[in-house]
């Protein structure tokens, strides 16, 4: 029985020593060497003071170095924290202070941001540089050379072991906590579908370590265990390369890093047919986008919806396969648009403003509720409280049930526009716009209007190459929904503003474009 997220590599290492757990660049590093390192780092910690409850951040692309330090921490007892390697200055030390992290790792191209802010980190005690030595610096090999092979775990399910800062899309990021056991429960019903994998398998890592998605791909990829393929940042054409040189059968993709694969011009020139399993998820997936992926990509698709906060439902392998009479066939071509049914442990209720619980086909709040929900936010007691209620977790976003039990998400709570007292979820219009041949992408947001209150105004990328006319937009939707739904007007932008894992940040548009 695991207890700690340590005990994934435990058992791996002592089933399968000489297997390949990494491979990273030019390396290729196996369970026993791996877990001897994680040893020598927990040892060397323990030794230069870093005790049981203390705080370990990383401030890092996807490295081994990464994986070492996430294992080493939970076998002491520590609490692993990774940052968001995009942020600037002041969005580090805000974070890293407010995590309370007295070690820092960095990697070395973030050598010199890191410095430059030292003294404005009062709690960190011990700064350390991941690829080489730096003045004033401590040196991760030569941390490992002080530390021994053997390493104790002292931790107990409930003991806290990372903390991850949502992205920020409504203001400054919160530290969600994860326990032990939760990761534990997370990651055993998260992985199911990888139990077809055999041992040795790879897996490519191309989502960062600082986001959920991340962590799961490394804690299920040493569960199983598999062969973990690293690379530092996503790149399309690397991915490509990636999948043809290590023969990769699965990878957990975001639908932005779905749409830019099957959209490279030279994708038909590389061999994809090791691809087994793709799952997909951490943000809306138009099904145009997604059909085109099936048919280019002839793998498995899973989806996966949770946030940050916890893991909710999946839209699993069967639903994706559209075969069957025709009545089954378009009921199962529109539930590649839902979420897909509670895992295995969740429960949902729809609920309306005043928290009543809401019949089978309305829209409403969406609240979840299950071992896989997070603990809290770190120092934000209010915060917890405003979307945890009675062990029920408020999403944010607003969705119904259909008669089977799969969930449709139509939009976040504070994204939905109200014109002249009709509810109109910005999705429904997105997905009409994706229909459109000459749009590559698209977000919707509520515009302020005098008479109406809310109009419906569209911020629309053109395909490269391109051009639309506002009237041809706001017409063709009119076609195709009822008129109060249809955008009143269109703002033609290069490119939509994302987070790091490809969610659209609407708060950006809403504050260039919503008034």
């Amino acid at each position: 029985m695991f207890v700690n997220i340590a005990d994934f590599l435990i058992r791996s290492v002592g089933d399968y020593p000489k297997q390949t757990a990494l491979v990273f660049e030019e390396q290729r590093i196996d369970f026993q060497t791996l877990n001897e390192r994680v040893n020598r780092l927990a040892s060397a910690l323990k030794q230069d003071g870093v005790k049981k409850g203390d705080h370990v951040g990383v401030f890092s692309t996807t490295c081994p170095q990464q994986i070492e330090i996430l294992f080493a921490t939970a076998k002491i007892g520590a609490v692993f924290v990774p940052f968001n390697y995009r942020f600037k200055e002041e969005e580090a030390i805000g974070v890293i202070n407010d995590s309370e992290v007295t070690s820092l790792f960095f990697e070395d191209q973030y050598g010199e941001l890191i410095k430059g802010f030292e003294d404005k980190l009062p709690m960190v005690k011990r700064f350390i540089c991941i690829e080489r030595e730096m003045p004033g610096v401590t040196y991760y090999e030569n941390i490992l050379q002080g530390g021994k092979e053997e390493s104790d775990i002292n931790t107990t399910g409930e003991d806290l072991a990372i903390i991850l800062y949502t992205s920020g899309t409504s203001g400054f990021p919160k530290g969600v906590m994860y326990s032990h056991g939760h990761l534990v429960t997370r990651i055993e019903e998260r992985t199911k579908n990888l139990n077809f994998l055999p041992p040795g398998a790879s897996i490519l890592l191309v989502v960062p370590n600082y986001h959920t998605a991340g962590i799961q791909v490394i804690l299920g990829g040493i569960r199983h265990p598999l062969c973990l393929v690293l690379i530092r940042q996503f790149r399309t054409r690397l991915f490509l390369e990636m999948v043809e040189k290590e023969r990769v059968e699965s990878c957990l993709l975001v639908p932005a890093m779905i749409k830019k694969i099957i959209d490279h011009p030279d994708i038909d020139q590389y061999d994809l047919s090791s691809l087994k399993m793709i799952p997909y998820g951490t943000a809306p997936i138009s099904p145009d986008v997604l059909k085109r992926a099936m048919e280019k990509i002839k793998a498995f698709f899973v989806q996966a919806y949770g946030m940050t906060e916890g893991s909710i439902t999946m839209l699993g392998p069967d639903d994706h396969l559209l075969v069957g009479e025709d009545h089954e066939e378009e009921k199962k071509l529109k539930r590649l648009d839902s979420a897909g049914k509670p895992m295995q442990g969740v429960e949902i209720r729809i609920v309306d403003t005043d928290g009543r619980s809401l019949p089978q086909g309305q829209v409403g709040k969406v609240l979840a509720k299950g071992p896989a929900v997070m603990t809290g936010y770190w120092k934000a007691p209010e915060a917890t409280a405003q979307v945890l209620r009675d062990g029920w977790l408020d999403t944010g976003d607003m969705g119904y049930l259909d008669e089977d039990g799969y969930l449709f998400l139509v939009g976040r709570d504070k994204d939905i526009i109200i014109r002249g007292g009709e509810n109109i979820a910005p999705k429904e219009v997105e997905n009409v716009l994706a229909s459109h041949p000459k749009v590559a992408e698209s977000a919707v947001i509520g515009c302020a209007d005098e008479k109406w209150g809310e109009t419906v105004r569209a911020i629309v990328v053109p395909k490269k190459g391109m051009e639309i006319a506002e009237e041809e937009l706001i017409e063709y939707c009119w076609e195709r929904m009822a008129s109060y739904k249809k955008p009143t007007s269109v703002i033609f932008v290069e490119s939509l503003p994302r987070n790091p894992v490809g969610k659209i940040m609407k708060r950006i548009l809403r504050e260039q474009f919503g008034k």
